[in-house]
């Protein structure tokens, strides 16, 4: 796991814990720190600052560092680590009607192999890429998706209906799952929509897009939903509502990476009170397997 903060003399801060909580190494920068990733299988780090990213091996080195033109919005790796997207802003557009974005696709010994400029359409919502880097989807909150083979042929393009917030492509890239500003699209690998649910947005797909979890919270309506276990059945074609769940407190849902039907929750805030405890429920399907309370 990956932690990071700010300093007030403008230096970012990093520190690595393996899953027993041991701090492994940790990272000071010149540069204000904005987010990270770590690839599925454990072996890279992915350090975003404002203008550039850093890519970190496990044992806290650091392999390149690669800058950008201008800010970066939003940036994802593949769970083998073998390539990296990365959305961020370019010059304002030829016809000057506004500024652009520009998507930046890396392999792991950070050369560039393709960049796509996106003109008039605003920030990048989002980045995603398949298990092993053959697919890349974009999406930016003016409205547009863009599905990208590997090699950064453009596949389809397509005009969504609200601003894309999120997006998600299964491990096995057979179906692309967006959030917008007011809920869900599910899209097969073809640009064919299949789920239009305008309550709440995504929170996550399974491997092989079988299962889908709608999180309970839209982003402009506080009204929390009851959340959405979706069954995909890619055979007959038929998409269902499977569970609906209610959990007080959702902070976080996730699908565990190599399966297709268990996933977590958590839920409640930790405090000093007493009781004042957030949970971990594990789930398969609709079922709790187990639960675990962190106070």
């Amino acid at each position: 796991m990956a932690s990071g903060y700010n300093t007030s003399a403008g230096q970012g801060v990093v520190y690595f814990f393996n899953d027993r909580g041991k701090l492994l190494w940790n990272l000071t920068s010149n540069d204000y720190f904005y987010g990270s990733a770590i690839s599925a299988n454990g072996s890279v780090i992915v350090l975003q600052y404002l203008e550039s990213v850093s890519y970190i091996s496990v044992d806290g080195k650091v392999l390149w560092n690669y800058s950008f033109p201008e800010a970066i919005t939003n940036f994802a790796i593949s769970a083998d680590s073998s390539h990296l997207a990365v959305g961020y802003f370019n010059a304002p557009s030829p016809n000057g009607t506004g500024g652009g974005s520009e998507l930046c696709y890396l392999n792991s010994k950070g050369e560039s192999l393709w960049n796509h400029t996106i003109t008039d359409q605003g920030e990048i919502g989002f980045v995603s890429i398949s298990s092993n880097g053959s697919y890349v989807a974009t999406g930016t909150l003016g409205r547009i998706v863009y599905f990208f083979a590997g090699n950064g042929t453009l596949l389809w393009s397509l005009l969504t209906f609200n601003a894309n917030q999120q997006g998600m492509i299964s491990a096995d890239a057979s179906y692309l799952l967006i959030g917008e500003s007011y809920g869900s699209l599910l899209y097969d690998f073809r640009g064919n929509l299949l789920l239009n649910d305008t309550q709440q947005p995504p929170s996550a797909i399974s491997r092989d897009g079988s299962l889908i979890l709608l999180s309970g919270v839209s982003y402009y309506n506080s009204q929390v939903q009851p959340i959405e276990l979706i069954e995909n059945n890619s055979g007959t074609r038929t998409i269902y509502v499977l569970a609906s769940l209610n959990i007080t407190g959702l902070s976080v849902l996730s699908v565990f990476p190599e399966s297709n039907a268990e996933w977590v929750a958590g839920s409640g805030t930790i405090g000093p009170g007493a009781g004042e405890c957030s949970t971990l429920s594990f789930y398969n399907l609709s079922i709790v397997e187990a639960a675990v309370a962190l106070c």
